[in-house]
């Protein structure tokens, strides 16, 4: 076992994010192709960081808005789990896995250097290539799993 007195001598910076999970009326889950960043080519759900002194669920509602163009009050997400991701570099982040009970809206690419496609998947027919946080958050969801710890 690592010596843990050394290892986590200093005090770490954690970023607050959100991943949201968008069902349409078959119960097919939104997902979209990553174009940047470290799971560029993978496909995930919309989100990202939380912005100083933002709640979850606008933060989620803004994310949603920024990506797909759908329109989620705050009021119509709810906090499903929590997934704590850390990275080899020692880049940390706890992130909130939110369900968008109603949306309004046709979901659009509306960062198209973020994002090349906008698919929906049956849950149970994933992409192979989903990054590993939202596959995580996913399963959770559908296992009723509150909390994951995932180190890349």
């Amino acid at each position: 076992m690592a010596d843990l007195g050394t290892k986590f001598s200093e005090r770490f910076r954690i970023v607050g994010g959100v991943l949201v999970l968008i069902f349409d009326a078959d119960g097919r889950v939104l997902m979209m192709l990553r174009n940047n960043k470290f799971d560029a080519g993978t496909y995930s759900v919309p989100g990202g960081c939380m912005e100083a002194g933002e709640a979850v669920t606008s933060a989620g509602a803004r994310e949603i808005l920024e990506e797909t163009g759908l329109i989620v009050a705050p009021e119509n997400l709810h906090i499903v789990s929590v997934l704590n991701r850390i990275t080899p570099s020692g880049w940390q982040s706890v992130e909130f896995v939110v369900v968008a009970k109603s949306w309004a809206g046709t979901p659009e690419i509306k960062e198209p250097n973020k994002c090349s496609e906008l698919k929906w998947f049956e849950t149970s027919a994933l992409p192979h290539n989903i990054s590993k946080y939202a596959e995580t958050a996913i399963k959770n969801y559908k296992s009723g799993i509150m909390f994951s710890e995932i180190d890349y």
